[in-house]
Parts: C-alpha cells; structure tokens; sequence
C-alpha cells in the first residue's frame, strides 16, 4: 500500500465553493473490497485462472458440474498452477466451484 501524497489539485474554474471543502486531498492506492470479501479478486477476462479467482461475465456455467467443466478450457481458462491443486482450492465461476485436477478441470473444491 502506498500513499499518494502528490495529487494534482483541481484545475481552476473547476471546483466547486462549499464550506470545507478541500483543493486535493490525500488517499491510499487500494482497491475496494469485494462483495465476495477481501481474500478474493474479482478477474473479468479468462486466462491464468488460480486458486481464489472469480469470474462473474459467463453466463455458459450454469451449474458446477462436469459438463460445465468441460466448458472452461474452450472459453480460454488456463489454470495456474498447472500442476494439481490442493485440497479445498477453486475457482468461482458464475457462483460456481471449480478445480484443476493436474490434467483437466472438475467441478467443486479439489478434494
């Protein structure tokens, strides 16, 4: 996390007169959290999916199941790591669990 002490302030003739109201103000450069919580990124592109990944744009996945497994190589997901992952990892995708078994994606956490 790092301080972003030298904001610009706003250009003239652009702000806008209210009582205390201040020129540039100092923040930090962290995103929001999650409506999923904070151990999670949101990711909106398929590619190099690992463990805690969520993906929200993909109305295909339907149901956590093997033939929405299947699904997830054609649509351009890419585990990361490719080698097997370790008990209780997945994927979120559309609200549903997936895992990388090592050779292929299976549905649920990895057991």
């Amino acid at each position: 996390m790092h301080r972003l002490d030298l904001q610009r302030s706003p250009g003239s003739g652009r702000t806008h007169k209210r009582l205390n109201s201040r020129l540039a103000t100092r923040g930090y450069d962290i995103r929001p959290h999650t409506i999923w919580g904070d151990s999670q990124r949101v990711s909106a592109l398929p590619g190099a999916a690992g463990p805690g990944d969520v993906y929200v744009n993909q109305p295909t996945i339907t149901a956590s199941d093997g033939t929405n497994a299947a699904r997830l190589a054609p649509l351009g997901f890419v585990a990361n790591p490719a080698t097997a992952w370790t008990t209780g990892q997945s994927v979120t995708v559309q609200g549903f669990l997936f895992n990388w078994s090592g050779a292929a994606w299976a549905a649920g956490a990895h057991a």
